[in-house]
Formats: C-alpha cells, structure tokens, sequence
C-alpha cells in the first residue's frame, strides 16, 4: 500500500508544478492591430502580469508573411528599461481555417534602449491569409 502513496505524492506535486508553468497572461494572447491600444491600460493589470506586459509593449510585429514553406514574421524589441535585459518572445500565427503555427524570438542580452529588429520564420506551413499574434513575451535578467 504504500507503494501507490509513494507514485501518488510525486505525480501529484509534478502536475501542481506543470500547471504552475503557464503563461501570465489574463487572457487570450495580444492582436497586432491592437498592441497600441493595450498599452495605455497596462495600470490596470494584475501585479503579476505588469513585467509580461511591459515586455510586450516593448515588442512589435512589423511584417507578417505567409510563404509556400512557413511564415516570416518580422519583430521590432526594444528595450524599455535602464539595465540589460534577456528577451523571449513568442508569436501565434492562425490562418482562416484554424490551422496554427508559431514563431520564437529570444536575445540573451540586450542593453539599454537597445532595438534589434529580426525576421524569424514560423514552424508550420498554413494556406491563405494569416494573422500574427504576441502570445507571449517576457523579460528576464541576462545571462
């Protein structure tokens, strides 16, 4: 009997660990079309959530290309803050029927006021018209 306890205890402390892994983010990840207009209501935010969105505002998606292979998605980081900052972004592309795919950004160290501007490719190829979402972005002290 105490074998199942001693399965038990670690399965469940994995699964309070996994489900404390998700994103900050409140709700569904930020449209392009309305990054700007997110920004001014970042007061309102949950303490937790105001390093993400900071982050966030400081990443723009400037081109959003559907190709015959994948995606290209053009991102514009700046760094907002007064010290180096480590970077990780993460954009959500969906076509018109549901398919997705995703593009990752991430810069070990950037410095202050610091703008990379880079063009990263999405990992699965859609058909037709596509959108490009922020699904994540965080700021974390450099390496």
């Amino acid at each position: 009997m105490n074998r199942p306890a001693v399965l038990a205890v670690p399965t469940a402390l994995l699964a309070l660990a996994l489900s404390g892994c998700g994103s900050k983010e409140t709700g569904s990840p930020v449209p392009v079309q309305n990054e700007n207009q997110n920004q001014p209501g970042t007061s309102a935010a949950a303490t937790d959530t105001k390093e993400d969105t900071s982050a966030a505002a400081d990443v723009k998606i400037t081109q959003c290309l559907n190709k015959s292979y994948g995606q290209d998605v053009t991102l514009e980081v700046t760094n907002s803050t007064a010290q180096d900052q480590r970077y990780v972004v993460g954009v959500n592309i969906t076509d018109a029927a549901g398919g997705k795919s995703e593009a990752r950004f991430a810069k070990n160290r950037m410095t202050p006021g610091q703008t990379i501007t880079e063009k990263i490719p999405g990992d699965t190829p859609l058909k037709g018209e596509i959108k490009c979402e922020i699904g994540e972005a965080k700021r974390l002290p450099p390496k």
